[in-house]
């Protein structure tokens, strides 16, 4: 499977630009779609699945045009929106039973054994009698992708899936989207770089409705090669660092070490601190510093 996206702009009325000249080729595999909020990423995951029509534009999906063949898109369509809702008085195998039935799946016995298998695949199985007001946000989100793996689809698209789950159901549900990958294409679209770093081989980072860098996540952080730093000074120093209005340096973590204080920063050069403070390399830059450096770049 391939997506295909040219030259996409999305506008909302009075003059609201979501996305603006978006360029982007997918093929199969986990990918990630990297961004902070508001920067145009549930825009394009959206139209993507059919939900709302771009301005201009063209996408297709294995050569079908998403705008003008929807019908055959939703087919092939698997969708776990930032937020949805579920009947909280059902429980997990009638409300994919009712979802499956919406879906067009006519066969109760094969929607039966195809609820059963995802389930299964998804770890609720064991949970299938209980209510889903129950369930814990984890729990919840993975049933989101019970429901939009219906049908088999070979193009699933989660948006946000992983914020406001803890460390463990992160984790968890990261492992879930890498298994579902393989030959259908996973979209995911997220402002929490550990997903993308986790999960992902190949990834986009949007920022005001523009893609800024897309390649692997090695990729960027190779660029940020000489801007991420450790220095080590004192409280009154890191205190100006940490400042609003220093626009060169941006410090991304802190630790108090008795006297001094232990900054990690981003600057596109070797920090100008004096002698008050000693100033390296850091050692290893991680996909967290180099969307940081990408972002003050830009």
């Amino acid at each position: 499977m391939h997506i295909e996206i040219r030259s996409l702009f999305k506008t909302y009325r009075p003059n609201t630009v979501a996305l603006s000249d978006v360029n982007l080729g997918i093929g199969a595999g986990m990918f990630g779609l990297l961004g902070p909020n508001g920067a145009g990423k549930t825009t394009l995951m959206r139209i993507l699945a059919t939900l709302i029509d771009p301005t201009s534009g063209t996408v297709s999906v294995d050569g079908i045009d998403v705008q003008h063949n929807k019908e055959a898109i939703r087919r092939q369509l698997g969708y776990l929106p930032q937020s949805f809702g579920l009947y909280p008085r059902l429980n997990p195998v009638e409300t994919l039973d009712y979802i499956g039935t919406l879906k067009g799946l006519p066969d109760p016995r094969e929607r039966r054994r195809r609820i059963h298998e995802i389930l299964e695949t998804v770890n609720l199985w064991e949970h299938r009698r209980r209510k889903v007001r129950e369930f814990s946000g984890g729990m919840l989100q993975r049933l989101g992708i019970a429901q939009a793996l219906l049908g088999d689809p070979r193009l699933l698209i989660v948006d946000e899936p992983t914020a406001g789950l803890d460390p463990e159901e992160r984790i968890r549900f990261r492992n879930l989207l890498a298994m579902m990958s393989g030959e259908r294409v996973v979209l995911l679209s997220t402002h929490i770089v550990a997903d993308v770093e986790s999960s992902c081989s190949d990834m986009a980072v949007i920022r005001k409705g523009r893609v800024i860098f897309r390649g692997a996540p090695e990729d960027l952080v190779r660029a940020a090669d000489g801007k991420v730093w450790q220095v080590r000074c004192s409280r009154s120093m890191f205190e100006r660092l940490r400042d609003a209005g220093e626009r060169t340096i941006t410090v991304i973590g802190a630790k108090d070490s008795g006297d001094m204080v232990e900054v990690r920063v981003v600057c596109a050069g070797r920090p100008a601190l004096g002698e008050s403070a000693s100033v390296s390399a850091a050692p290893d830059a991680t996909l967290e510093d180099a969307y940081i450096a990408l972002m003050e770049a830009v």
